[in-house]
C-alpha cells in the first residue's frame, strides 16, 4: 500500500532519524494521493461550479464562455486553475522544519507559500492576514510580537500599513 510499516502500526521503535524518515516517506505518499484526488475529483467539480456560476449569472466571465465555445484550453485553464492542498501533518520536530524552511526560502529553493502550506496548512497570504489582525489587536492593547522587538524589548515596526494592505 506504499505506507511505511511504522506508520501503519503507529509503532516507532527505531531511532529518531529512522522514524522521521518513515514519516517523510508517508508525506510523499500523502502528497501523491492528494495530487491525484485533487486532479481527478476536486478539479472537475470546481470547473463545473465555475462554469455553472457563469451560466446562472452569478459570475461574470465572458472570456471563459467564449473560450469554451472555441475550445481555447489555455484560457479555460487560466480561469479554472486551482491549487489544492491537504491538511498539514504535525511536525516531528517543528524547530528543524522551520529552520529548513527558512534556509530554503533564503536560498530561493522554496516559497513562503509552499512552506506555510506544508508546515501549518495555510497559504502565506492567509497567514499574513491572520498576523495582521493579531497585530491590530495587539497594537490596540499596547503589546508587540517578540519577533518584532529589538534586544531591549522595544517594538520594531519594519512593515508599514501599505505592505499589509497589499496582502489583503
Amino acid at each position: 500500500m506504499e505506507i511505511p510499516q511504522e506508520i501503519v502500526r503507529l509503532y516507532f521503535q527505531n531511532n529518531f532519524s529512522a522514524s522521521r524518515q518513515a514519516n517523510n516517506e508517508f508525506n510523499v505518499y500523502l502528497q501523491a494521493r492528494n495530487y491525484q484526488f485533487s486532479k481527478e475529483f476536486l478539479q472537475p467539480i470546481y470547473n463545473e461550479k465555475v462554469i455553472s456560476s457563469i451560466l446562472n449569472g452569478k459570475l461574470e466571465a465572458k472570456n471563459l464562455l467564449k473560450a469554451i465555445m472555441e475550445n481555447d484550453i489555455e484560457t479555460i485553464y487560466s480561469w479554472t486553475n486551482a491549487s489544492w492542498s491537504s491538511i498539514s501533518r504535525p511536525s516531528v520536530d517543528i524547530q528543524k522544519d522551520v529552520s529548513a524552511a527558512a534556509t530554503a526560502i533564503e536560498y530561493g529553493i522554496g516559497s513562503r507559500d509552499f512552506w506555510n502550506k506544508r508546515i501549518v496548512g495555510k497559504s502565506f497570504q492567509e497567514v499574513m492576514r491572520i498576523l495582521k489582525k493579531e497585530k491590530d489587536v495587539m497594537d490596540k492593547m499596547g503589546l508587540s510580537f517578540k519577533d518584532i522587538e529589538d534586544s531591549s524589548g522595544k517594538p520594531i515596526n519594519n512593515i508599514d500599513d501599505e505592505e499589509y494592505k497589499e496582502l489583503e
